[in-house]
């Protein structure tokens, strides 16, 4: 769309609002819907020069992104290809470049979004990796939100050892003798400084990679690890759950108590591909915004026993994007 169709739409988004305006000044009855049009047109009109116009623009040349790809795109690219070696290295598929370039008018200005677009870009741009890129991890990165980036980090880090890419998980169930009520969904033992740290969003963002085809979770599902699921009860969610235990005056026949169901988080081959084409499962660097503590599953209940040993460690994956803030 050209600069002078916007502008068309613009007026004419405008003038038909402008009718309203005129119509209700002429009618008293009208005046006061009128009064309420004439803000609505004030705030549309300021919506549509602050927020819609410099979006569209965005495809055709803003500002601040001609300026990244003038100063600063072909360093970082060259920063991203530093181990390639320069006979490696060759054009990108246009499937794979023509997506990453219009995701980057959009992504270039946050830095840890940015480096992860640029590492697909080297992944595709490298002989040696040659078929480790595909054009749907663009889309896969532009549905993952800059808060998330550390959660999924923390998930993917390591995804080239199967020993890390299985993890305990759980969902909390409030019971009584009428049945089961779920309170709490796909829980995982995310820490901060080394100590539990509940997540608003934790919950959705697994559901945001099982629909991204990142991971599968199944339930029920235990995985034989150190100490088992016992982690689940130093949780604040199980912790905040307390109160289904107190005795109610009007249950006669018992209370709520709060049950955990044991479940298993896994890497697919999909999430494990795009972890090495984002370059994600690279160690992390830094200090850790978020973390999560990894229990090495000796056997699974449904599976059988693991090639090892793979003993408990009890390490964290610490990764290095994005803010997080949590309740503490």
């Amino acid at each position: 769309m050209a600069g002078d169709d916007i502008t068309k739409l613009t007026q004419g988004a405008t003038s038909g609002l402008g009718e309203v305006v005129k119509l209700a000044k002429e009618s008293p009855e009208a005046r006061e819907a009128g009064q309420y049009a004439a803000k609505s047109l004030a705030i549309i009109m300021r919506t549509v020069h602050t927020v819609l116009l410099p979006i569209a623009a965005a495809n055709y040349g803003a500002e601040r992104f001609a300026a990244y790809m003038r100063e600063r795109f072909a360093p970082e690219l060259a920063e991203a290809l530093a181990d390639v070696p320069e006979e490696n290295i060759q054009a990108p598929r246009p499937t794979i470049a023509g997506p990453v370039l219009d995701s980057l008018v959009y992504a270039h200005e946050d830095d840890d979004v940015r480096r992860l677009y640029l590492a697909l870009l080297a992944t595709a741009m490298d002989k040696g990796a040659s078929g480790k890129e595909h054009p749907a991890f663009v889309e896969v990165l532009r549905q993952i939100d800059v808060a998330e980036l550390p959660f999924v980090r923390a998930i993917l880090q390591g995804a080239s050892h199967r020993a890390a890419s299985t993890w305990p998980i759980a969902r909390i169930e409030a019971e009584s003798h009428t049945g089961l009520m779920p309170m709490v969904e796909d829980l995982l033992d995310w820490r901060k400084d080394g100590k539990p740290v509940g997540y608003e969003m934790a919950a959705a963002y697994v559901s945001n990679w099982v629909r991204l085809g990142l991971v599968t979770v199944t339930y029920p599902e235990e995985l034989l690890v150190k100490g088992g699921y016992a982690w689940v009860t130093d949780r604040p969610e199980y912790r905040g759950l307390a109160f289904l235990e107190s005795k109610s005056d009007t249950d006669a026949d018992g209370y709520w108590t709060r049950r955990v169901v044991a479940g298993a988080l896994r890497l697919t081959d999909w999430g494990i591909a795009f972890a090495k084409a984002v370059k994600i499962d690279d160690a992390p660097t830094g200090s850790p915004i978020v973390e999560l503590a990894r229990a090495r599953p000796l056997q699974s209940t449904r599976d059988e026993p693991m090639p090892g040993p793979f003993p408990y460690q009890g390490e964290t994956v610490s990764p290095d994007v994005g803010t997080v803030e949590g309740d503490s």
